[in-house]
């Protein structure tokens, strides 16, 4: 199997820390902190021992398995921040934006209230270079390491769906574990549905990538969207909603391949 060594890695660490904290807060009966809930951690009194908190550092820890990966497997890790083109900043902004705005205002509609942001807007800068040192630096790993490697002998779209789906499944232990509670009737439909949502973003990613040659974007953009679905959407139990953030990501996915072609590269 190509890559293998990455996957041992990056999927190794990652699975490993997850299912430890997991377990420890399933004995103990402690809670694992939700996005919206990290500033809780520092500023009252959710952690309840020294056990808790050990479950939270390993579930935190977590996310750098494919920075790990990226730091052993890359050999030339000199990479410098370049020009980024200035549609790709705008791509980014702009998309990031809309996976929030969109399903966050139909929320409201449905929900028949006013839309407004869910968290204090004063936190969001300092929520947004949270996600940049935490889960943008999965893009190291993606983006820096296995895009540009099914690159070398894939185009554009059929690299991005194949990072798409490791990128997915590295992900199922945490979203087994979100929805264990669930009848499996439902855990696998959602396991389904989470990984198509993840493989058109890897080809979104595809495309800035292939038209930028910035890491450093695909980090930013990472935190953007994490961020921004967060404060204009949070979370919702309404399927139709759930559904908006996938119809986005895929309705973009068509329109450019269509405009681009399978490469995505902007002439």
């Amino acid at each position: 199997m190509k890559h293998l060594k990455y996957y041992l890695i990056a999927f190794g660490f990652t699975w490993t820390v997850w299912i430890v904290s997991f377990m420890i807060v399933e004995w103990q009966n402690y809670t694992i902190p939700a996005q919206e809930a990290v500033f809780e951690v520092v500023t009252t009194d959710f952690v309840q021992s020294p056990l808790h908190l050990l479950a939270i550092v390993l579930f935190s820890l977590g996310v750098y398995g494919p920075l790990i990966a990226y730091g052993v497997l890359q050999k030339d890790k000199s990479w410098r921040v370049k020009a980024i083109p200035r549609a790709m900043i705008l791509f980014a902004v702009v998309f990031a934006l809309a996976l929030g705005l969109i399903p966050g205002f139909v929320a409201a509609i449905i929900a028949n209230t006013s839309f407004g942001v869910t968290l204090p807007l004063l936190t969001l800068p300092i929520y947004l270079v949270y996600q940049i040192v935490t889960s943008g630096t999965e893009e190291f790993g993606w983006r820096g390491y296995l895009l540009p490697k099914f690159l070398e002998e894939d185009n554009a779209v059929e690299a991005g769906w194949k990072s798409g789906w490791v990128w997915a499944i590295w992900h199922f232990p945490l979203v087994i574990y979100l929805y264990s509670a669930l009848p499996i009737a439902i855990i696998i439909p959602t396991l389904i549905g989470f990984s198509f949502n993840i493989v058109g973003m890897s080809i979104i990613y595809a495309f800035l990538y292939v038209n930028s040659q910035s890491l450093l974007l695909a980090v930013i953009f990472h935190a953007m969207t994490n961020t921004f679905s967060l404060y204009l959407l949070g979370s919702t139990e309404n399927p139709v909603v759930g559904f908006l953030p996938a119809i986005i990501v895929w309705g973009s996915v068509a329109y450019l391949r269509s405009r681009f072609g399978e490469d995505l590269v902007i002439q």
